[in-house]
């Protein structure tokens, strides 16, 4: 009997230290996908983050009174204006809390009526025209009131002498002959610039300035369908 006994016993304690495995065993894969799951999440916030820093669009609710007449004229030309001569006192304090040099910097301005839309994307003016920095601002505008803004831009360390940099390396470019880019022969087609899709851009982190050609093809074997296309050239 007491030999049936520690074996009863024994198997009551081999059987407790199972149980306890599997509990310690449970909490220990808890812990270790609790901590995974907040490794993600912590990954998730610092590529949002670098994201946005990158120029992911951010969206601000306004209601502030617009008048559609003070856009009109761009809607048929597209004008460069300083930022003090664009937006009423109201917006301008608006876009001053995402950028702080807004009133001082220029902006290429367009404005579409019937999607009641006005862009504006931050130029350089240089001798050679005006450098795109491929960031601005989107202010969508209703019955009179300007309703919500989106932007991709983010405030970057100023560069002294910017324009005249800017200018000298285009001017190089230019004299050796950068801006007579060679348009693709495409057999049975019509290949044309667009003049209006001919620019320089230029990224503020990275220094990179390149030329833009755009140009479109007339496919004279597909009843005349076109396509339209880029050639990018770095400006040293």
């Amino acid at each position: 009997m007491a030999q049936n006994k520690k074996h009863r016993n024994l198997i009551a304690g081999i059987l407790l230290l199972l149980l306890i495995g599997c509990v310690v065993g449970v909490f220990l894969i808890s812990f270790l996908n609790k901590g995974d799951e907040k490794q993600r999440i912590t990954e998730q916030e610092s590529m949002q983050t670098e994201n946005s820093y990158h120029g992911i669009e951010n969206f601000v609710a306004l209601n502030i009174p617009y008048e559609e007449s003070s856009v009109m004229p761009y809607a048929e030309n597209k004008e460069v204006k300083l930022g003090k001569d664009l937006l009423n006192d109201a917006l301008i304090s608006e876009i001053k809390k995402i950028n702080p040099d807004f009133e001082t910097e220029y902006y290429s301005v367009v404005y579409n009526p019937s999607t009641g839309l006005l862009f504006l994307s931050k130029v350089i003016p240089t001798k050679y025209g005006n450098v795109f920095l491929g960031v601005g601002y989107t202010i969508y505008i209703e019955n009179g009131m300007a309703l919500e803004l989106t932007y991709t831009d983010t405030p970057i360390q100023k560069k002294w002498n910017q324009e005249e940099t800017l200018s000298e390396r285009i001017r190089v470019f230019v004299e050796s002959g950068g801006e007579k880019v060679q348009l693709p022969d495409i057999p049975n087609a019509l290949v044309q610039v667009d003049e209006d899709q001919v620019f320089y851009s230029y990224d503020s982190e990275t220094d990179e300035l390149t030329y833009t050609v755009g140009y479109e093809v007339t496919h004279l074997d597909e009843d005349g369908a076109m396509s339209a296309h880029d050639i990018v050239v770095q400006v040293p």
